[in-house]
């Protein structure tokens, strides 16, 4: 059933935060040649996308394959991608492409024919574990007409396990899924709440979704 749901939620993603396609190509870059990165599958892409009207983080991840997935709660999107003369191609399936040119260490032209993006960030996979040992208080809404109200939380994470909670101070007892140092996903068991967090600009970006009412919510987190 779970794996049933999840599908539906990645159909259903893809819908939403689908948009007017756009034209054009990267223009070539005449300006004078800076430090080129070497290794792409040492960076990771960050940013917000949109859902609706909301804004959700997400996190798209490059791997020796070939391959790059888009990472959601409960799954992601697969992509295969290449990386020539400091321009970043990801594909979706022959189409859905998601055109990047890359300067130096940062992103200069990002293009998509697919989603649209609000936000869009090169960061360097970090060394080490950058949620490990910190809380987040924050607040979670629904992404829906008429939605609840905003719900309080505190989510704390140690190297390998983490917790949320409303009310009290979290106790970490449940395992995550930390991804690349800089983001993790964690499923609820009991709720059914499965989430992918990305820390970025210094905040915690939260995106939820409940297997079981099949409700989306986004959350900001700060540091505490």
């Amino acid at each position: 059933m779970k794996i049933v749901k999840i599908t539906s939620m990645l159909v259903l993603l893809m819908s939403l935060m689908s948009c007017e396609k756009e034209s054009g190509e990267i223009a070539p870059d005449t300006t004078k040649e800076l430090a080129k990165i070497v290794d792409i599958t040492n960076y990771v892409i960050i940013g917000k996308s949109y859902l609706g009207i909301e804004q959700i983080p997400y996190l798209i991840s490059l791997h020796a394959d070939g391959k790059a997935r888009f990472e959601l709660p409960g799954g992601h999107i697969p992509y295969s991608y290449t990386y020539n003369d400091e321009v970043l191609t990801l594909d979706q399936n022959g189409g859905n492409l998601i055109r990047i040119r890359i300067r130096q260490d940062s992103i200069s032209s990002f293009i998509s024919t697919t989603k649209e993006f609000a936000s869009y960030q090169l960061i360097k996979i970090p060394s080490t574990n950058l949620l490990a040992g910190n809380s987040f208080g924050g607040v979670w809404k629904m992404i829906v007409a008429g939605a609840s109200a905003p719900q309080l939380s505190t989510v704390k994470f140690t190297d390998t396990q983490y917790a949320e909670a409303t009310l009290y101070n979290p106790i970490p007892n449940k395992s995550y899924s930390v991804l690349h140092n800089i983001a993790a996903k964690t499923l609820d068991p009991v709720t059914q709440h499965a989430a992918l967090w990305v820390l970025m600009d210094g905040k915690l970006e939260g995106y939820r979704y409940n297997l079981a009412s099949e409700k989306h919510y986004s959350g900001t987190f700060i540091k505490q």
